[in-house]
């Protein structure tokens, strides 16, 4: 299962923005840079499992609170191919697939 860095970072930024701590000082209570601070508010960079808790403490928040609702359920199979074959596709090839796979399918 994976993080989404977005969510968390969007989390991260209203949790601090709600305590009136700015990034600098953030970036101090959690032994950084204000630049990785706004890098990890903005899902650019994902924090190490230290850096988390060091987070999680300065928010005065648990780990389960900061990470919940950020992760990615992991895709399973054949259809995380599929998803990343339609990914790549034009909308009038999404189409096509869509249709070749219908026919296929009765098919089969």
């Amino acid at each position: 299962m994976a993080i989404n860095y977005v969510l968390l970072g969007r989390k991260i930024q209203r949790l601090r923005s709600e305590r009136r701590i700015s990034q600098m000082e953030f970036a101090e209570m959690i032994a950084t840079s204000s630049t990785f601070v706004s890098r990890l508010e903005r899902g650019l960079k994902g924090p190490s499992l230290e850096t988390l808790i060091l987070i999680a403490d300065a928010l005065d928040v648990s780990l389960d609170v900061l990470l919940a609702e950020n992760r990615i359920e992991p895709r399973s199979g054949h259809s995380s191919e599929y998803a990343d074959l339609i990914e790549k596709c034009t909308p009038y090839e999404q189409f096509i697939l869509l249709q070749s796979g219908r026919d296929l399918r009765r098919i089969l």
